[in-house]
């Protein structure tokens, strides 16, 4: 039972020093520059171009992948997808400061 417990406890340490790594090495992550992105990602990033290298890597990486769905989509998927964004920007503006 000892020699469980002991088992057990050193799988535990290496489980823990290998999630550990991992962990460092996706904080490690630079930032993208922005002459990094395509044509394509640029054209439809323009907007925050600005501020893009003050983003973080997370951020960054979130806005290229919605970036990236952007331009798979359909002109008919696209329209709804901005009617979506323009009715919640109107809910949001027409919140009173309470809520």
């Amino acid at each position: 039972m000892a020699r469980f417990n002991m088992l057990k406890r050193i799988f535990q340490y290496s489980l823990l020093i290998h999630m550990l790594a991992i962990g460092t090495v996706a904080l490690a992550q630079d930032k993208i520059p922005w002459t990094d992105l395509s044509y394509e990602e640029r054209q439809i990033l323009q907007q925050v171009e600005n501020q893009w290298d003050n983003l973080s890597v997370e951020r960054q990486q979130r806005l290229r992948r919605g970036a990236s769905r952007w331009e798979r989509m359909q002109p008919q998927e696209r329209a709804q997808a901005q009617a979506q964004a323009q009715d919640q920007q109107q809910r949001f503006q027409n919140l009173s400061p309470q809520q």
